[in-house]
């Protein structure tokens, strides 16, 4: 059993590695599945292997692509309804680690439903299997196969002839006059700069954490990456002037730039995309 896939009861799907990849024991098959998904990384991988049709609702955090927002919708994946779920008569949840309640779940299986709880994964090999452990589920072993060789090489290339300068870049999933919030160690952040050989000085957190103004600026990062759901309505210039990001903008120039939010913090199929948009974003600071 993987440690990404996580029981929460008896009633569960069980994974194996075989010689020609996983298998599933499950109550239905992908024929007549109707799945909910709780989590966006998991919504877009389903969409990835293409098995949508097998979808009946997704949770408010599946936006990407585009068209999973017409699904139905049943709540944020972290508070997750008992009878909205229900009432897309699933045969099975496919969720993200930390959804919940726990009662809404258990009382979702006690009907019969199948859960399957997936860690997030933090690495390439993990997005990988995880992309592997789903296809199971929808039957979609070969364009698993497919997938993950998709992204391992475009990796490879986006990677292997990266020539670092030393850059030092920051994350930060809050920036501006409400504080600053970093991406430390086990962050997909941390990932992608690892990947490019990219110095994120904040690495020695975990996880995502709060610093001071102090410490940015001792950071002395030459680019600064904000999600762009932070943006509401504002412009980089205006984020740039806030009291946190001021002085350091003041010394740098306001070399700060957006990224797509699900791709920086949720790992899923688009990894290679994330990379060519942060090769851009360095090279760009660098004119």
């Amino acid at each position: 059993m993987q440690s990404f896939i996580k029981p929460i009861s008896t009633r569960w799907i069980f994974f194996s590695m075989a010689l020609l990849g996983f298998t599933v024991e499950a109550n239905d098959t992908a024929s007549d599945a109707r799945i909910v998904t709780a989590g966006g990384s998991i919504t877009e991988i389903v969409y990835a292997l293409g098995a949508e049709e097998q979808l009946v609702a997704v949770d408010t955090s599946s936006l990407y692509p585009v068209r999973a927002m017409s699904l139905p919708k049943v709540g944020y994946y972290r508070q997750l309804n008992t009878e909205g779920v229900l009432s897309m008569n699933p045969s099975h949840v496919i969720a993200a680690s930390g959804a919940g309640p726990q009662a809404v779940l258990s009382q979702i299986e006690s009907t019969g439903v199948d859960i399957t709880i997936i860690d997030q994964p933090k690495t390439v090999k993990g997005i990988q299997e995880l992309i592997s452990a789903i296809a199971a589920i929808v039957g979609k072993d070969v364009e698993a196969k497919l997938l993950n060789e998709q992204i391992e090489d475009r990796v490879t290339l986006l990677t292997s002839s990266r020539q670092s300068n030393g850059e030092k870049v920051v994350f930060l999933m809050s920036a501006g006059d409400t504080g600053l919030v970093a991406a430390g160690d086990n962050t997909i952040p941390q990932l992608i700069m690892e990947l490019l050989d990219v110095n994120n000085p904040f690495q020695s957190l975990e996880g995502f954490k709060p610093v001071s103004v102090e410490a940015l600026l001792a950071a002395d990062p030459s680019v600064i990456l904000i999600p762009e759901y932070q943006v509401n309505g504002r412009t980089k210039e205006s984020i740039c002037e806030s009291n946190e990001l001021r002085f350091w903008a003041k010394e740098h120039g306001c070399q700060l730039f957006f990224v797509d939010s699900l791709s920086f913090l949720g790992l899923t199929p688009r990894l290679p995309n994330a990379l060519a948009d942060t090769l851009a974003i360095l090279e760009d600071a660098e004119r």
